[in-house]
């Protein structure tokens, strides 16, 4: 893992003033994008940092959820990103690593806002399906909510 830290700078949580009593068919969309990257100095040497986004979206619109921080990225500044049209870059093992992180404990707090304010919550939990006697159990991919 590249990332050698993590930081939340903004948690948002927003409920629509207006929300249907039955909204019907309701989807949950959970994703993360890195805004932008600089170098900043820690000390004597130079560090790559992300600020990047998790946002999660409900359609229809019955509230949204946003949490922002920066990842700062273990390595020399020069192998961990790129420079493309004057945009200083992640290289891609390197975003990955990033959004990777976001998906973790980000996405936890992005959980609890969702809990906080009556939203589904932003990412499918497993279920239990049993068997036909009841006696055994398995894994099966579950809903949001």
């Amino acid at each position: 893992m590249t990332v050698a830290r993590v930081a939340l700078t903004k948690i948002e949580g927003k409920l629509a003033e207006t929300v249907p009593e039955s909204p019907g068919s309701l989807s949950v969309s959970t994703n993360s994008r890195i805004d932008k990257v600089e170098i900043e100095d820690i000390g004597k040497q130079k560090v790559a940092v992300a600020y990047w986004v998790l946002e999660t979206t409900y359609s229809p619109k019955i509230g949204s959820i946003e949490v922002h921080g920066k990842a700062w990225i273990a390595g020399e500044v020069d192998k961990v990103t790129t420079k493309t049209g004057g945009k200083l870059n992640l290289v891609p093992v390197n975003a990955k690593d990033v959004h990777q992180v976001v998906l973790r404990m980000p996405l936890i707090v992005s959980i609890n806002v969702a809990r906080e304010l009556g939203l589904p919550v932003p990412i499918n939990f497993p279920t239990v399906e049993l068997s036909e006697d009841g006696k055994d159990a398995k894994d099966k991919k579950g809903e949001a909510g």
